[in-house]
Order: C-alpha cells, then structure tokens, then sequence
C-alpha cells in the first residue's frame, strides 16, 4: 500500500482463485473484476484491499483523497467502487451524484458502496439519495463484504430516473401525489464478470445504450419538474415575494436548465439549448430583489415556449 494521496498498484489476480465458498456457495470468477478504493484512512485501506486482493481480483486501485479519486474515475473504468464515507465528505457525495448523471467517468451504473462509521438517520440519508448501492456500517467483517458483494451479483437493485435522482430504486411505492417512475435493469459489468459473461464490446455498448435511455429520461423528468417549479413560481413573481422559497426555486430552476443543456447537444432536441440557456440567465436574474417586470414577462414567455418545446402537458407533469 501507498501513501494516503496515492493511488496502490493494481495487483493481478492468483491463478485459479474464486468466490469464497464459505461465503456464496459458488464459483463466481473475480479475475476480471476491476475495483476502486475511495477510502483516506490507511489501515481501513488495506483491510478491504485484503479482502478483495484475497478473492481474487484481478484490479484494486486504491485512494485517499477526492482529487486522487476524480483523477481515477477520469483514466480508468472500475466495476466496483467502495467508499469511505470520511473522505471529504460532502465533496464525496457530490462525486457520486456526479458518476450516476454521467459528469464524472464513463460508467454510471458501477457498483457503488460505502462504509459509514455510527451514522445517524441524515447521514444515511444523505449518502443513499446521492445514489449508493449499499451502506456498510463500520466495523465490517470480510464476510458482510463479501456477502454485499454476491448480492450485487445475484439481486442488485433495478435504477429510477427522475429530475434529482439517478440512482437504485428502494421505494416500495411512490411518493403521495407522485407518478410511478419505471425501474429500469441497468448493465452491471461486475455481475458479467463475475459469472464468466463479460464480453467488452457488448458491455460497452449496453453502457453507452443505457446512458443514452437514461439521458432521454432525465430530460422528461426535468422538464416535467421544471414546469411544476414555473407554476409555483408565477404568482410569487406577480406579487413581487422574495424570500429564501423563491430563491431556492429559481436555484433549482436553474439548475434545470443548465443541466438540459448539458443533456440535449446530442438528443433530437438539440434546437432547443438557446431556450435553456436563456431560462437558465432568467432564473439567475429574477433572484435579486431589483428584478424588472421585463424580466418577469420574458420568463413567463420563455416558459411558455418550453412548454410547448417539451411537449410537457397535465398528464406529464
């Protein structure tokens, strides 16, 4: 092992080691498995790098810093991404986020896990609806990984899409008032490899399918939630409110229209970017208590035209 910011070598795999029986009770192949380590203390560090050093896999890089961990997910393609949640924190959470909405690296359906020390209700929270596929409190055994592991082989969870979240689905029912979001079965390389299925070229192709699919569903959910803020936010505009609710909604308005730019160049949507562009620079001027009644018209028309742009109507929204 390396030092705390440094990333550790990858080690190949040992001929002819498997799956612990002890802990699956079958012969799932690890020599392929790519890993990465995201875990700044240096004996938790190696702990799990033993574990899975110890399995077989074929590939463990690990990190101990957030800079280290983007430069990594930037080079390289891991199947399993395992987390310390003390590294850095927020700015952590935020990478997640980042890899499940395709910002950071090229595989946003790896396996994700962290481990958490202690955590309270709103740590738990916080590191689930970022978009986790599991939470392992600490201090955890190599069996409880390795189970975890052969459940994200076996039973993974299947993804939603909605406007702020990409991720595994874990409600058993929607929200009151809320449209039921489909789940969708994403690739999942590590299970591929794992099982002796994994073909590069197909995985690669069922990736770039399913980045596709989710793109275009996360351009609905966030026109369809950008609509819903609008409706929210024409009568706080005519009646000249400010506060901390209307800067919130035109921040996430913002958000909205940033992020659809970011999404449509390549969608047949793509006549549609200056529109965003401008929805987004009306969403950033309507918050300040100066705002004119100019900018208020040309945000009312603008939304109108989105509108129409994406097709949004009652049923949808």
């Amino acid at each position: 092992m390396t030092g705390t910011a440094n990333v550790t070598p990858s080690v190949g795999a040992r001929t002819g080691v498997t799956w612990s029986n002890s802990v699956s009770g079958k012969n799932y192949q690890m020599d392929k498995v790519e890993s990465a380590l995201g875990i700044g203390a240096t004996e938790l560090r190696r702990t799990v790098y033993g574990i899975l050093n110890r399995e077989g896999v074929s590939s463990i890089h690990g990190v101990g810093d957030e800079q280290a961990l983007i430069d990594h997910m930037k080079s390289l393609m891991p199947d399993i991404l395992i987390l310390d949640c003390k590294l850095e924190g927020d700015a952590v959470v935020q990478k997640i986020k980042d890899i499940r909405n395709h910002r950071l690296g090229d595989n946003p359906f790896m396996i994700i896990m962290a481990l958490i020390d202690a955590p309270q209700p709103e740590d738990v929270m916080t590191w689930v609806q970022a978009g986790v596929d599991d939470l392992l409190i600490q201090p955890v055994s190599p069996a409880q990984i390795l189970k975890r592991l052969m459940l994200m082989i076996e039973d993974r969870k299947e993804f939603i899409v909605t406007s702020d979240y990409t991720g595994p689905e874990r409600r058993k029912k929607p929200r009151a008032g809320q449209a039921r979001v489909e789940p969708i079965k994403v690739p999942n390389s590590f299970q591929a490899k794992a099982t002796g299925k994994y073909d590069i070229n197909q995985i690669r192709l069922d990736i770039d399918a399913m980045r596709a699919r989710v793109n275009n569903e996360k351009i609905q959910r966030h026109a369809e939630k950008a609509m819903e803020i609008s409706n929210t936010l024409h009568p706080m505009l005519e009646g000249n409110m400010g506060g901390e609710l209307l800067t919130q909604r035109l921040k996430d308005l913002a958000f909205i229209a940033e992020d659809l730019g970011r999404r449509i160049p390549d969608t047949d949507r793509h006549d549609h970017m200056d529109l965003c562009h401008e929805i987004h620079g009306l969403a950033q001027c309507l918050k300040s208590d100066a705002r004119s009644a100019d900018e208020i018209k040309r945000f009312t028309e603008a939304m109108a035209k989105f509108e129409l742009a994406f097709e949004i109507n009652e049923t949808s929204a």
